[in-house]
């Protein structure tokens, strides 16, 4: 009866942590509340007599949990695993990145990992130390990997016919018109449309949606495949394309390498050919994903990053500004205030590209003046911060605005890719769901477009609005259309879904894009 009961116990453990590991989207708490009920009472009523040395094949289980591991964590703290971000950091390295904010979804992983090990080894030896209860487990957590699935698809997987490598289009060279405004491009980190529906936040950024009124508000820019992540909105939106992976090949964030996307013409390219002067600033540091390297590589004179603050504030204020990894959106917003007014000294026109970092998903990265101890921290209390996050955009633009004074100035206000929020992801399907892009001048008057596209469509659509390109309202770069051209776009020509699946998984896409450009040459 005792080691029926045993049996019993080792079976619901391993159970209740392989649907923690397997089905993430799940959530763990109350299966977790069992599972440690589960454990200790595997562990005091089994005695001895469980625990004898377990077969060998329990070194191939901790590996495979091993591998497993990252993958839970990831798939537990986004409500899913992004391959082409998983695939492009494996690559790339992840040096710069924090992990503070999933020490939840660590912790829980780790200890479904353990408990699964745990009760495996229980029951094989309930059964005469049989080795199938380490093969059955093996084999599941084989089957539902991520990677495993990925490859699988890949090597076995029905294929889509694909002519999106076909379709790349080197972005034209500037068209030798002298810049007439300033540029201003704001990335809002993963601030889409969502965050403006009463339904979900009501008028938290009520002071920010008013700004939709006086500007070019492009409603229907949908997140393609590999766009997903904060440096592949980056380059869809300044070059024109999904940030594949290139291959398999393990580089470290690009130490020791120089080009990176070297034969595509991106919107830094274009902007310093007619004269900008370029600056990027962040909080976070300048090697993370590449970010110091692509946007040197891509003409920015300058890329302004953790060191950079590092370098230039006190270490009192760096300490009550630092969230984890990054610094908080009220410091970046004042030295950006400080690099544009040193911008304005010179005669030559400039672009200032500022990404912030507070709407990072379901857990907010909250500025001291949004905190009532002032001190920046990360909180899941998403809906007050963005009340204060709201006004401190707004209030940066407009003293932006005050210190530009008469010198013409142009403003882009958009998401980098849509929020890494599990609600929404449950609630609203990806075709539903739009990037925030705003495009403010003085020209313009209040006009919503509803062209359907992708990230990947901004890049050529920003060289029209810049008056940068020859082709007027008609560029294309990359695999993007201009969304104010009546050209389709492969959103509307494929369809999200149809698109997504031909990127997701193309060879002769990933090749073309990182190695082979001929369809750069003319």
């Amino acid at each position: 009866m005792k080691h029926l009961l045993t049996g019993g116990l080792a079976l619901g453990l391993l159970i209740v942590s392989l649907i923690v590991a397997v089905f993430p989207w799940i959530p763990p708490d109350k299966f977790g509340i069992a599972g440690a009920i589960l454990f200790v009472a595997l562990i005091f009523w089994g005695g001895r007599r469980v625990w004898k040395r377990p077969r060998k094949a329990v070194w191939v289980l901790v590996l495979v949990s091993a591998l497993s591991f990252p993958f839970i964590v990831i798939a537990q703290g986004f409500g899913g695993v992004d391959m082409m971000a998983f695939l492009f950091h494996l690559e790339f390295g992840m040096a710069g990145a924090g992990f503070e904010e999933l020490h939840n979804e660590i912790l829980t992983a780790g200890l479904a990992l353990v408990w699964i090990i745990v009760a495996t080894w229980a029951l094989s030896t309930v059964l005469n130390r049989h080795v199938g209860p380490y093969i059955a487990v093996i084999a599941v957590l084989l089957l539902t990997h991520p990677l495993a699935i990925f490859a699988l698809t890949a090597t076995v997987g029905p294929q889509n016919e694909s002519d999106l490598a076909e379709r790349l289009t080197l972005a034209p060279a500037w068209n030798g018109r002298v810049p007439e405004a300033d540029l201003l491009v704001l990335y809002l980190e993963g601030l889409d449309e969502v965050y403006f529906e009463e339904e979900f936040f009501g008028d938290a950024l009520k002071p920010l949606a008013e700004m939709k009124e006086d500007a070019l508000n492009f409603t229907a820019v949908r997140q393609a495949e590999a766009t997903g992540w904060s440096m592949a909105g980056i380059v869809a939106s300044q070059c024109g394309i999904p940030l594949v992976p290139n291959g398999f090949r393990a580089r470290n964030n690009f130490h020791g390498v120089e080009d990176y996307l070297g034969a595509h013409r991106c919107l830094g390219d274009v902007m310093k050919a007619a004269g900008y002067e370029l600056e990027f600033i962040m909080g976070g540091d300048m090697k993370f994903a590449g970010y110091g390297t692509f946007l040197k590589q891509h003409g920015f004179d300058q890329q302004l990053g953790l060191k950079h603050f590092q370098q230039t504030y006190s270490e009192d204020l760096l300490k009550v500004a630092n969230i984890n990894w990054v610094l908080d959106d009220q410091l970046l917003f004042e030295e950006a205030l400080n690099r544009h007014a040193g911008l304005l000294d010179s005669a030559e026109p400039f672009g200032l590209f500022v990404e912030t970092i507070t709407t990072h998903g379901d857990i907010a990265y909250a500025s001291r003046e949004c905190m009532k101890d002032g001190i920046a921290q990360q909180t899941r209390d998403v809906a007050s911060v963005l009340v204060c996050f709201g006004e401190q955009v707004v209030g940066f633009l407009n003293d932006i605005k005050t210190q530009q004074g008469s010198r013409p100035l142009k403003i882009v206000i958009l998401s980098d890719h849509l929020a890494h929020d599990e609600r929404f992801k449950k609630l609203l399907p990806i075709e539903a769901r739009a990037n925030t892009v705003m495009m403010i001048d003085v020209d313009t008057n209040g006009q919503i477009i509803d062209k359907q596209g992708a990230m990947f469509d901004v890049y050529p659509t920003l060289l029209d609005w810049l008056q940068l390109s020859p082709e007027g309202t008609k560029t294309r770069a990359g695999l993007g259309v201009s969304l104010f051209s009546d050209a389709p776009t492969l959103v509307e020509e494929k369809g999200l879904l149809r698109l997504n699946q031909e990127i997701y998984i193309n060879p002769s896409l990933g090749r073309a894009i990182w190695r082979d450009d001929s369809w750069a040459t003319p």
